[in-house]
């Protein structure tokens, strides 16, 4: 029995993996890494902004307690304690935001520079470098909107509570 062979046909070429872009979305990844960069100073200033908010807290509740004080007569202990709590309080809620601050602007700084150097250059280790910036930056927003959302559905159901327990008492 004989058997007839057929030519083989070469197989189309197959693409490598990987990602190649055009020049077009070069062009945008690179225009994201300039506004992304922008968004980073104004993260850092008001970083900024909130330190000094920090330290000129103090200053102004100093002032407010030394007020009271003069007009408050027996009370004025008790009014410069609840003072002092409520300062240490603001402080290590702003000092908090401020650090949360930074790292928003630093991640996205970092992903801004490595990105317009990646895509000026045509490098792609740097554009994964930068990449992987933007993987924090947005896994940081992430996990900073679960939280929010969690309290915000903690406060509600607090809420809720207290105001069934108000709606009881008045009956």
């Amino acid at each position: 029995m004989e058997t007839t062979e057929t030519p083989e046909q070469p197989l189309p070429e197959q693409p490598k993996p990987g990602l190649i872009l055009g020049e077009v979305a070069k062009y945008y990844l690179h225009t994201i890494g300039r506004w992304a960069n922008f968004f980073s100073i104004l993260g850092y200033i008001s970083t900024g902004f909130i330190i000094l908010i920090v330290l000129f807290v103090g200053v102004i509740f100093s002032t407010i307690t030394a007020a009271q004080e003069q007009f408050a007569g027996p009370q004025a202990g008790m009014v410069s304690s609840m003072m002092s709590a409520s300062l240490t309080v603001m402080r290590f809620i702003f000092i908090a935001f401020a650090v949360y601050s930074f790292f928003v602007a630093f991640y996205l700084g970092k992903f801004a520079a490595r990105i317009k150097k990646a895509t000026a250059l045509n490098d792609t280790l740097t554009a994964t470098n930068a990449f992987e910036n933007l993987k924090s930056y947005f896994k940081l927003i992430g996990i900073t909107t679960i939280v929010l959302l969690a309290l915000d559905i903690l406060v509600f159901i607090i809420m809720l509570i207290v105001g069934i327990g108000a709606a009881s008492m008045r009956r």
